[in-house]
């Protein structure tokens, strides 16, 4: 058959084919979160949540609940709060990602992890798995940026795996199902050695070089993967002026270094210290932009930053994505202010965009 021939033939065949159209990029599922509002004794302030919640799509809710070293078991008014919650959240067609709030250093510089913490670190997240067990959850989150040094002493990063490790071992003992997500990383370094950029701390903590290699150590620690069915990462950025620009440093977790992230969760999994599947489940458990201080955004350049952001998580894969404050918190002395609404209610324009996003 002639070149000409085989052209005839091959579009003739081609014609009989449907039409394939490029894939979009995958459904990423909106998270919303605010403690202080869900953890209000009044049903009126705390239906105010579910109500933005449900008209905005929310799908996930995030909410912590406390842990000290000397707990074995939740304290029962958290486990009450996350229950009142996943019944909202049932009836709105949406599921908790339930995260562990530790500042176990804070103050203590000192501190050191012992086995015997590690070991009522996993029957905590055990008895908080059964106590939720008719809960909605779609994953738990084993421990809140560890790589800050209120959270966890940042020279016992090793020991971070082995206490993050116990509690994945012990809630899928109690519900194998269920997605156990790990990291829940601060985004970047703080000034004056508050944190470790996330990428520095889990080479640390698993023993790999700069270049995501294993050092030879004959030790457990070194042995050791992070088990995981994914990674949850904080992605703010509180240095640049655009919290979307590109980091100077691969290692900082930000928004605008999600192609970074994904090198590096990758770059973990070839060396055997991720699973594989964890490494593609990537997601954004905290996201927001400051509504007061000196690093406030300027209330519709936020609106759009939010959009660049969220369509930048779904570009790169993202599985979910939260923003961190409904409204801005009571105290107006409070560190952290980020609402999508004022602290009396008043709808910001970044709060319209959230509702937009699909």
């Amino acid at each position: 058959m002639s070149p000409r021939s085989l052209a005839v033939v091959l579009a003739a065949l081609a014609a009989l084919l449907p039409a394939v159209a490029p894939s979009p990029a995958a459904a990423m599922l909106k998270g919303l979160q605010d403690d202080e509002l869900l953890a209000s004794p009044e049903p009126a302030v705390r239906a105010t949540f579910w109500r933005d919640a449900e008209r905005a799509g929310v799908r996930r809710v995030r909410t912590l609940v406390r842990w000290t070293p000397q707990w074995r078991v939740p304290d029962p008014a958290d486990v009450v709060r996350v229950l009142q919650a996943g019944e909202q959240a049932r009836a709105i067609g949406a599921r908790l990602l339930v995260g562990v709030y530790a500042p176990i250093a804070r103050g203590r510089p000192s501190f050191r992890v012992t086995p015997a913490m590690i070991d009522r670190y996993g029957r905590f997240m055990a008895a908080l798995a059964e106590a939720l067990r008719d809960a909605p959850v779609a994953a738990y989150l084993t421990y809140n940026e560890p790589n800050f040094r209120s959270m966890w002493p940042q020279r016992q990063a090793a020991s971070w795996v082995k206490l993050s490790n116990a509690g994945y071992d012990a809630v899928k003992e109690v519900d194998p199902r269920i997605d156990v997500l790990v990291g829940e990383t601060s985004s970047q370094a703080a000034a004056g050695g508050g944190s470790t950029n996330p990428g520095a701390f889990l080479r640390k903590a698993l023993c790999l070089d700069a270049r995501w290699r294993r050092i030879p150590r004959d030790t457990a620690a070194c042995d050791r993967m992070l088990l995981a069915d994914g990674v949850a990462i904080h992605t703010y950025d509180i240095r640049r002026p655009n919290p979307l620009a590109p980091g100077s440093h691969p290692d900082e977790w930000t928004a605008g270094n999600l192609a970074s992230v994904r090198r590096q969760l990758r770059a973990l999994a070839r060396a055997g210290k991720l699973p594989a599947r964890a490494a593609r489940n990537i997601h954004v458990t905290e996201y927001a932009l400051r509504t007061t201080g000196p690093r406030a955004v300027p209330r519709r350049t936020a609106a759009t930053y939010l959009r660049r952001a969220w369509t930048l998580a779904r570009r790169h894969g993202v599985r979910s994505f939260t923003w961190y404050g409904l409204r801005d918190p009571r105290d107006t002395a409070h560190a952290w202010q980020s609402g999508l609404r004022g602290r009396g209610g008043t709808p910001r324009p970044v709060f319209s965009t959230f509702r937009r996003l699909r």
